[in-house]
Parts: C-alpha cells; structure tokens; sequence
C-alpha cells in the first residue's frame, strides 16, 4: 500500500515539474525568441505570436492531472476552454491564429499523453 502510494506523489510530482516547466518554457520563448523574431523581421509563419498558446494548454492540463480530480480527455477539453474564452474575452488584441494554435496545442497534448500513458502500462 504505502509503494502504490509513492508511486501515486511521484506521477503528482513529475505533472506538477512538467507544468512548470512548460510554462517556465513560454516566459523564456516570449521574452527571447519572439522579441529577436520582431526586431529582425523575420517570418516564422506566426510562431512568435502564439508561443504562449502553444505552452499554456499543455502547462494547464498537467497541472489539473497533477489535481487527480480529472481525466485526460476532461483535463485537455478544460484547458482548451480555458484559453479560448481567454482569447475570447476583449482584453486584448484578438487573433484567429492563437485560437488555432490552442485547438492544435490542446490536440498535440491529448495525443502525446495518450502515448505515453498506455506506453507507460
């Protein structure tokens, strides 16, 4: 009981880290590689611009795995509800692209865990 238990803290862990880190991922990327992207006039087929959608969806779904109330499909579909209402709400500048590249980052993510999910059983 108390191995199973470990195990248990360990997955919470490696979510929490790899949520972190993503998000850790998008401050670097949206401080660095889209401010060299601008200045240079580089076209990079708008990846500067949705960098932080690319991050975010994946960032939030393994933080709420790390919760244990939600499962994959339910934690991805939340996660890309999220961020589009986000992208929805006037607070910004709204952009077709970054709807696009949340619905393909949340698409990505459910693949990717999915993968690793039934390769790690």
């Amino acid at each position: 009981m108390c191995n199973y238990s470990y195990s248990i803290m360990q997955k919470d862990f490696s979510y929490i880290m790899g949520g972190a880190s993503f998000f850790i991922l998008g401050v670097i990327l949206s401080n660095t590689y889209r401010p060299y992207i601008y200045e240079n006039h580089i076209y990079d087929f708008h990846l500067a611009d949705v960098i932080g959608n690319l991050v975010a969806v994946p960032s939030l779904v393994l933080l709420l795995l790390a919760l244990n109330r939600y499962t994959l499909p339910k934690a991805v579909l939340y996660s890309v509800s999220v961020w589009i209402i986000y992208e929805i709400l006037p607070m910004g500048v709204f952009d077709y692209y970054d709807l696009l590249a949340t619905l393909i980052s949340g698409l990505i993510t459910y693949c990717a865990l999915r993968y690793i999910t039934i390769w790690r059983s």
